[in-house]
């Protein structure tokens, strides 16, 4: 019971009521208000009952100015204003019943008590204001029945004749009214400051949930538009760097070959070389449109929900990457996929390196129900694998092998896979250090999929790039 009575209270808790902007002024206002009020209510009162208030006019006034004037502290100060309110309720009943049954005056200790309740900081000292109000009311209903004052008012309030006994029930009945009655007066301001103050605590604590989502919003936004600057950034790497580069080693090759002799041969390997620059040229431009295409597309980018056929042991279902998966399947700006790794590897005949196209595929999961997310990662990591060999190695030859299977990734459950992996037998090229951003392009687009990377050089001599990207991803 006493935990439930601290609970309603919120006796403990940390939260504290923040005063709002120009609080004085406001309650200033307040109780220049109330006291105006009070003093045209207590002189009209005095006009029409002339006599019925024996006290002197200063005192009067006194006893409405003291509640007024702690009207402008109640929102700084509110266990002490309710704390005066009580004492000027019931010690002004007891020394000046006609002063504390003024109406204006139980309005001014209403509010008091309430903002007591509504503004107090420390939720305990609620609890003892309570208590302290609760012996004040027994006391003074104890006073109005034991004292002979008390008897003459229950005579009069009885209309009994003069000599008549009053009776023990009309006693009973009399004490229970008053108690009733002020327990309802004090209660009411009790409860509805204290749910006032639950109100403003809910009203805090939504506002704080709101800002929290809206920084978490805001957040996830800066997160998306860096997330898709570095996309972009990878884009435009790997269809500028690949095309690029071989349409330099081309034009080198060309020069070099004008410069050693002019016959018809010549010719026709310059011109051979330079049908290659033309054909990257092209191929650049193009994908370059597509990319810049998909970047200027305002649609709403869609999720790849089809199932992926045949994934499962027995044929009969299908795995779906869903949409709590992580894989984003989009198809704007996919761009090439693994469908044409066999035209990566020709783009490189007649050139160095060398490049052998091995395919190894489960039968159960074929390059072609490889999302298109997937799909375009593998053959840009390819590609740009294949043209850091070109530009940065001594290879003469490289292998490009293209798998599909089942393995446990990340100690996940067997999940079904494609990977593609370059490997040559060359040493790295002096003076052709680059950047690192293709490495780097490499590893984001593995880890936004949930792919694992191996990078770095063999024992046996040579370099290895190796990249195994799970087609769904098990939910978290």
């Amino acid at each position: 019971m006493w935990q439930r009575v601290q609970s309603f209270f919120g006796v403990g808790e940390d939260w504290v009521r923040p005063l709002p902007e120009r609080w004085l002024r406001t309650d200033l206002k307040i109780a220049l208000g109330c006291f105006v009020v009070a003093v045209l209510l207590l002189q009209t009162i005095s006009v029409v009952n002339m006599g019925q208030i024996s006290q002197p006019l200063w005192l009067q006034l006194l006893f409405i100015a003291v509640p007024a004037v702690m009207l402008v502290g109640r929102r700084r100060f509110p266990v002490t204003g309710g704390l005066v309110a009580v004492l000027i309720m019931f010690g002004g009943s007891y020394w000046f019943p006609e002063l504390g049954a003024f109406i204006s005056t139980q309005v001014l200790v209403f509010f008091l008590v309430f903002s007591a309740f509504a503004w107090g900081r420390e939720r305990g000292q609620l609890v003892g204001l309570v208590a302290f109000s609760g012996l004040c009311l027994l006391g003074w209903v104890a006073w109005v029945i034991a004292i002979a004052s008390g008897t003459s008012q229950l005579a009069e309030a009885f209309d009994l004749a003069e000599g008549e006994e009053l009776s023990f029930g009309r006693l009973v009945a009399f004490a229970f009214l008053n108690f009733a009655m002020n327990l309802i007066y004090f209660g009411g301001a009790i409860v509805l400051g204290t749910v006032t103050w639950r109100n403003a605590q809910k009203t805090a604590e939504i506002a704080d949930y709101n800002a929290l989502l809206e920084a978490h919003a805001q957040s996830q936004t800066r997160q998306a538009v860096t997330n898709e600057r570095l996309r972009i950034a990878r884009e435009l790497h790997d269809v500028v760097a690949h095309h690029v580069s071989a349409i330099g080693v081309h034009a080198g090759a060309a020069r070099r070959v004008m410069e050693r002799s002019d016959s018809a041969a010549s010719r026709e390997t310059v011109a051979s070389t330079l049908t290659q620059v033309e054909g990257s040229s092209r191929q650049a431009v193009t994908e370059m449109r597509s990319l810049l295409g998909a970047l200027r597309d305002t649609s709403e980018v869609s999720i790849d929900h089809a199932p992926l056929q045949d994934f499962s042991d027995d044929g009969a279902g299908a795995v779906e990457a869903g949409a709590d998966s992580d894989v984003s399947h989009r198809s704007p700006g996919a761009g090439p996929g693994l469908d044409r790794l066999e035209e990566l590897a020709k783009s490189f005949s007649g050139d160095r390196p060398q490049v052998d196209l091995d395919v190894v595929e489960d039968p159960t999961l074929p390059r072609s129900a490889v999302p298109p997310a997937v799909s375009a990662s593998l053959y840009r990591i390819a590609q740009e694998s294949l043209s850091n060999v070109r530009t940065h190695s001594t290879a003469s030859s490289a292998r490009l092998t293209l798998r599909t299977g089942r393995a446990t990734m990340a100690g996940t459950p067997e999940v079904p896979f494609a990977e593609v992996e370059v490997v040559d037998d060359g040493r790295p090229r002096h003076g052709t250090g680059g950047t690192g951003m293709g490495q780097l392009g490499m590893r984001e687009r593995a880890r936004s999929l949930g792919g694992v990377v191996e990078i770095g050089p063999r024992a046996l001599g040579g370099y290895r790039v190796r990249v195994r990207l799970p087609l769904i991803r098990k939910e978290s």
